[in-house]
């Protein structure tokens, strides 16, 4: 029993025990005192007021302890003294969870989440203590004077503007503190609290369930539903706290029943299926009534003639049962999924009884045949297109290799080669290989009997108990399978000393490994691989041939899959591990390696006795600009030293985080898509925003399908290695790296620090000490960076002559990344400058032409020169594009000026391969060239606003030259700037021939972003103190003058972008106050965005103990109003650039044509380019001429109410948010269509 100790400002807490005699005594006591003495029955009164009534009989019968358990404070400590005053307040004394308690005779049940179970008291004191800074509350005249000047605005129709609506703001933030007001909003948050922790305990109970059938331990998950449900339906508690542990998931019941029909176990699924009766929450399914003829199926292959006449009269019984919830037996295929030889045992029971039974097969729904959202209306599917990767993949190596990718898949790791040199091994190398085998022997000896006691520990803890807990996920395998992960976590931490994830991170990763192991073996054991495999080998021949049948992929594979399985519907075995979960399983592994993982101090002192020690141990980390610190695991330096004299040339990387040797599964749902064995979510840390996950969980697939289909042509696309590169840079960097190319060289060329002098000063010592501290991070930062590098480069080198493939996904705004961390086209100028296109295409008319001019925008040069001028440019210095082909380094070197060198050297390499060809035009080019937008943000809010001056200065208008949005604002600055030089001003005196497009470009880069004046300041202040010239004593001023120039300059500019960016800040700061819940919109192609930006929730004691008691809402959050306002700009924005390539891509992907991404730069063949701008184009006008602001402004308003408040008050502040959510900024009169004839828009 655990027990809250606070005082009355809950501004302290402890954990005391106290016994549950006195709890129960105060439960019975509030009991007699609730009996009406004239009648002798109980009050008839509501849940919610007999939770308050216990409450406060509870507090009326407190215990103080003001004078117990405080220390005197010491008196020359102020510190302490504040402290120890704040201590010294009365205390409270009260269990936390005693409403909670079930009656003697039943079990406590409780979710096993460790964090749950093992309570907090430090998150709980910030979620309790009152924030200091709480506005005062009104008077009541100063209350009905403020509403009846606000009502009066609203009936005199007069427009809110940003000033009046930010006044009731603040009057609406002052009416929060008010009692009946808070009361209702925490009521409303509590609600929410709970409903999420409902969805949790079920998400938990269904993997407990499903794991214990893995295991064998199939009765224990009938105990844990039937138990759970008996203990909770006999049990006292408060109905808030029992909601949070109700089974609402009609699949738990269904897969246990399934699992108990597979034993023949009548008697447990009578218990089940009875359980199921009394829940009045979920109604029984087709799929159970399936799963007890399944078990009749089995039942009638043995048995005695008085058995089977039984038997016949118990399927007799569930037919009638099953006519008589009116269900359909004949479609039980279009209602009923299926695993291995279920619907045979299904399809015997129910023909012993009507031996002509034939069910019906599920007719063909039109539903795919196009898409959902109104923006893609007309787009048919089911249309024969050209096959854009036709000829990459050929049919006669299919089986190899989608057998190699099962494998890895199946081994969950990749072995990779370094690409460093390998040295002949000397006697210390070959010294520290012997002492790393022997410690390697140790360790896992260690580790498997520390393993078998936690299984044992685990066994006792949970012996006979219903609740769902952590020992099956430690049964699933044998117990060498678990060791073998933790020696990889060893093996990943030692041999990688820079950049080390927070401890959590590790903890999920490694559960996440066992996850998808286990699911791998599932898939094996029930046949679901072999189906996979048969539909993949479908599925690939039709991507082999030169047309495709449809234009969605995920059409082509579905199609493949029913094929496979003539039919039948597959249930899905891809039950989920919750976050808490995998993270529990990585937690318990880490404790047994971080405990009983030791190394010989002495190991390289020779004589020596040997002194074990951890080898890994905790540190805190907290960087610059973070509020909070991060714990990371390190290894200790002789675990780092033995590794390094081993230097092992392999390196072992994750499957997942690989690419694919075959095109990936084509994303079909949420959670299916890309491999056969592993899971990948399509949302990256999804984990992190369960509202997020909650909506697109209740979200229908096919709302948004054309946002998985972009996604699974980006993820088609097949690459292969430009080798002629990767050599270059091997070379380089193997010879020590170069620092002005990007090519971090090895942490041992940092310099040594500086020793100590035995006779330094204490000043001198401290000098040393920090420079010593520099050079120690800057070698940590230098070691990190090369073995990012190191690593991008061994995958390379291992995929050298080999197509493969980029899976992609999503972030919660719907913008797509590749998923392989390590190496992907979007990384930086390096990773893109190895990649070329698998399948080539002839250059044709114009291809070379592309190419140089691709060549020049690498450069950096000729920026506000029209696309003729930059071939002309090109042909000026063919000579020194062909000496940096032929000799990159020996020649004249002209590529490493260039603003992305190893880009431009490939492109280079590519030029003069074309034009030493004998016919260019012929020549077969893979090279990718790139149209990248212009300031790509701006130029969708200049389309939102039809701001005509902004669209010219993105390029969205006709014009002979490139405009340079950077240089234009700088012209306004620079004008500002003289006129206050004629004033005198000597700030702008002291910047004459300092204001320059470098200096300002990222203020003006990040406006999109919702830059503040604060963030301008301190972009400006440091491209200031770059300069070497510029009086460093007048850059804060200086700074200061040109951050207001520049962000005036900009609303002058983009006017229509400054409303639009009011409205949607505004409206995110109303919504996240008034309506108390995060941002959400849906993009016009469907994806549902919620904002995840929250924070603990304040409560006041008093309502804590009234209206949550006994629930621990350490969890309770509500939306952090600052973050919301300011991340909903630029998120709406990158929510549309997002939508804006996904067009593009489908269009592109329907037109034949090669298309990837990197956000609003956009990849294809030279040959192709100019089919691949028309398209950009056209899509662009297209998802601007459909209403997207008028329809964001209905989301937001239907989905947008006011808590809490009287009606009157409700009515009020309900219409000041709709006024401010529909009044949708005015456009202006740009024309649209101009786009389409803008040459420079993507350029």
């Amino acid at each position: 029993m655990r027990q809250l100790t606070f005082n009355a400002d809950m501004e302290y807490l402890s954990i005391q025990p106290q016994s549950r005699r006195q709890l129960r005594q105060a439960v019975a006591n509030y009991s007699q005192h609730a009996q009406v003495e004239e009648t002798g029955d109980l009050k008839r009164i509501t849940e919610e007021e007999e939770l308050i009534n216990i409450s406060e009989y509870y507090e009326s019968h407190v215990i103080h302890t003001s004078e117990k358990n405080h220390a005197k404070p010491k008196k020359n400590k102020a510190k302490q003294q504040i402290k120890r005053r704040k201590r010294s307040k009365p205390e409270i004394i009260f269990d936390e969870n005693w409403i909670s308690e079930f009656p003697a005779e039943s079990t406590n049940f409780d979710r096993f989440r460790e964090d749950d179970v093992e309570f907090h008291p430090t998150d709980l004191t910030t979620l309790l203590t009152s924030n200091s800074k709480t506005l005062k509350p009104l008077s009541k005249s100063d209350l009905n004077k403020e509403m009846t000047g606000l009502r009066s605005i609203l009936e005199a129709n007069e427009q809110l503007t940003s000033e009046s609506v930010q006044q009731h703001l603040k009057l609406f933030k002052r009416l929060r503190s008010l009692s009946d007001v808070r009361k209702a909003s925490i009521i409303d948050a509590v609600n929410r609290e709970i409903e999420r922790r409902k969805n949790s305990f079920n998400a938990e109970l269904k993997a407990y369930i499903d794991v214990c059938i893995s295991c064998g331990l199939t009765k224990k998950a009938s105990f844990a539903v039937v138990g759970g449900e008996y203990a909770r339906s006999k049990s006292k508690t408060h109905s808030l706290i029992q909601k949070q542990y109700h089974i609402t998931d009609i699949n738990v019941y269904e897969t246990l029943l399934h699992a108990l029909a597979k034993k023949r176990d009548t008697s447990h699924m009578k218990n089940v299926f009875q359980c199921l009766k009394s829940n009045k929450d979920i109604k029984t399914s087709l799929q159970c009534y399936a799963a007890y003829l399944e078990c009749f199926g089995r039942m009638s292959i043995n048995g005695s003639e008085e058995e089977q006449e039984t038997l016949l009269d118990e399927i007799r019984q569930c037919l009638n049962d099953i006519q008589e919830q009116n269900f359909d037996l004949e479609n039980i295929l279009r209602d009923c999924t299926f695993q291995g030889e279920e619907l045979d045992h299904i399809l015997l029971a129910i023909r012993l009884v009507l031996p002509s039974f034939s069910p019906k097969f599920p007719e063909k729904s039109n539903d795919g045949l196009a898409y959902e959202p109104e923006i893609l209306e007309g787009l048919a599917l089911n249309k024969d297109i050209d096959n854009p990767h036709y000829g990459v993949l050929r049919k006669a190596d299919l089986n190899t290799l989608i057998s190699d990718q099962i494998k890895n898949e199946l081994d969950s790791s990749v072995t990779v080669s370094s690409i460093q040199p390998q040295s002949e091994p000397d006697e210390i190398m070959i010294h520290a290989r012997n002492l790393l085998e022997k410690s390697q022997k140790e360790w896992r000896k260690a580790l498997k009997k520390s393993f078998k006691r936690l299984l044992k520990q685990l066994w006792e803890q949970h012996k006979g108990d219903f609740k769902p807990n952590l020992l099956p996920y430690f049964k699933l395998f044998p117990a060498d399978v678990y060791v073998d992960y933790m020696m990889q976590e060893i093996n990943l931490l030692s041999l990688f000393s820079g950049y080390s994830p927070a401890l959590p991170s590790l903890q999920r990763s490694l559960g996440r490994k066992l996850y998808d192991k286990y699911q791998a073996l599932k898939k094996t054991q029930n046949e679901v691989l072999n189906y996979m495999n048969q539909a993949y080998e479908i599925y690939s021949g039709k991507l082999c041939e030169e047309k495709l049948n449809s234009a969605s992929l995920a059409q082509i594979w579905n199609e493949s899959f029913d094929q496979a399985c003539c039919n039948i519907p597959l249930r899905n075995i891809n039950v989920k591990w919750p976050d808490s979960v995998t993270r529990q399983v990585g937690k318990l592994l880490y404790s047994i390696i971080l405990a009983d993982i030791h190394v010989d101090a002495n190991m390289f002192r020779e004589p020596s006795s040997r002194q074990e020690i951890p080898a890994f141990y905790s540190v805190q980390i907290q960087k610059p600009g973070e509020a909070y610190s991060k714990e990371e695991i390190r290894p200790h330096p002789t675990l780092l030293r033995l590794y390094e004299r081993v230097n092992n040339r392999e390196l072992i990387f994750n499957s997942r985080d690989m690419p694919t040797m075959i095109p990936p599964i084509p994303w079909t749902s949420l959670n299916n898509g890309i491999s056969f064995l592993s899971t990948t979510e399509l949302v990256k840390n999804a984990w992190s925003s369960p509202t997020h996950q909650e909506l697109l969980q209740s979200t229908p697939t096919k709302a948004y399908q054309p946002v998985l289909d972009s996604l699974s042509s980006l993820s088609s696309t097949p690459w292969r290695i430009n080798n002629t590169v990767l050599d270059i840079i091997i070379d380089l960097f193997n010879k020590g790296g170069d620092a002005s190319l990007d090519l971090p060289p090895p942490s041992s060329s940092c310099p040594l620090p500086p020793e100590i002098p035995n006779k330094a000063s204490p000043a001198e010592k401290n000098r040393i000490l920090r420079e010593r501290q520099k050079i120690q991070q800057q070698r940590h930062d230098m070691h990190g960076l090369w073995c990012t590098e190191l690593y991008r480069l061994s995958i390379a080198n291992k995929f050298r002559d080999k197509v493969f493939y980029f899976p992609h996904n999503l972030d919660f705004r719907g913008r797509a990344y590749a998923v392989p961390p390590h190496f992907n086209h979007l990384g930086n100028d390096l990773a893109r400058s190895i990649l070329l296109f698998a399948k080539g295409k002839e250059l044709g008319e114009y291809g070379l032409d592309w190419l140089k001019i691709h060549l020049v925008n690498l450069t950096g040069l000729r920026k506000r020169s029209s696309n003729k001028e930059r071939l002309q440019f090109a042909d000026s210095i063919m000579e020194d594009i062909l000496d940096s082909a032929h000799n990159p380094f020996k020649g004249k070197q002209w590529w490493t000026k260039s603003d992305e060198p190893w880009q431009t050297l490939a492109c280079c390499i590519e030029i003069a391969n074309a034009i030493n060809s004998k016919n260019p035009k012929e020549y077969l080019s893979y090279f990718p060239v790139h149209q990248d937008g212009s300031c790509n943000g701006l130029q969708h809010y200049a389309a939102l606003g039809r701001d005509q001056g902004g669209a010219e200065s993105v390029n969205l208008a006709v014009s002979d030259r490139p405009k340079d949005v950077y240089s234009d604002v700088l012209d306004l600055v620079e004008e500002e700037r003289k006129k206050d030089l004629k004033n005198g001003m000597e700030i702008a005196k002291l910047l004459e021939g300092f204001v320059s497009r470098k200096v300002i470009k990222q203020t003006v880069m990040t406006t999109v972003y919702g830059v503040t004046w604060y963030g301008a300041w301190n972009q400006i202040m440091r491209q200031l103190d770059d300069l070497s010239d510029f009086p460093q004593s007048h850059s804060k001023s200086a700074s200061q003058y040109l951050a207001t120039k520049t962000l005036l300059c900009i609303q002058k500019m983009f006017s229509a972008t400054k409303r639009i960016q009011d409205w949607l800040t505004l409206s995110a700061d109303i919504i996240s106050v008034i309506a108390n819940k995060p941002v959400e919109w849906q993009t016009p192609l469907g994806w549902p965005v919620v904002q995840p930006y929250m924070k603990p929730s304040t409560m006041p004691s008093s309502l804590l103990e009234k209206h949550a008691k006994g629930l621990r809402l350490n969890n309770l959050e509500k939306p952090d109003a600052r973050k919301q306002k300011n991340g909903y700009p630029p998120n709406f924005i990158h929510s549309l650039d997002s939508t804006h390539m996904m067009l593009t891509a489908l269009q592109c992907f329907r037109a034949g044509r090669t298309f990837v991404s990197v956000h609003d730069c956009y990849w294809t063949h030279a040959a192709d380019v100019s089919v691949m701008n028309k398209i950009c184009r056209q899509e662009f006008v297209r998802l601007h001429k459909y209403p997207i602001l008028h329809n964001l402004s209905e989301q937001m308003t239907t989905k947008s109410s006011v808590v809490g408040f009287n009606v009157n008050q409700r009515e009020i502040f309900d219409d000041v948010m709709k006024a401010v959510l529909k009044d949708v900024p005015e456009k202006g009169d740009f024309n649209l269509d101009k786009v389409l004839e803008s040459e420079f828009f993507f350029s």
